[in-house]
């Protein structure tokens, strides 16, 4: 187990308890963070769209084509920094991210 930082649209910041192998959409809903996540997962949404910082984010593979290409239509899209959260499963290297609520979840 690790934790991730997350930032609520209010600015607020709060740690989470994270479980390798969860998602990141799975670790934000059960901690009570408002996020539609319509699509449960399948990446054809975008309702999950995180901005994800943090020294730990270079740890994180590149998004998928699916997945950029969805980002991409997102009103607060930044390269680089946007993710779909159903897109990231926890592992230990991630521990401590921040992540990064979106106005268009």
């Amino acid at each position: 187990m690790g934790t991730i930082n997350v930032k609520d649209l209010q600015g607020a910041e709060v740690k989470i308890q994270a479980v390798e192998g969860y998602s990141l959409m799975e670790l934000l809903r059960d901690n009570g963070f408002e996020m539609a996540a319509i699509c449960g997962g399948a990446c054809i949404c975008g309702t999950c769209h995180v901005h994800v910082r943090g020294e730990n984010a270079r740890n994180l593979p590149e998004p998928a084509y699916d997945e950029a290409e969805l980002l991409e239509t997102k009103p607060d899209y930044i390269e680089g920094v946007s993710r779909l959260a159903c897109q990231i499963n926890y592992a230990e290297e991630l521990d401590g991210l921040l992540l990064e609520l979106t106005e268009d979840n």
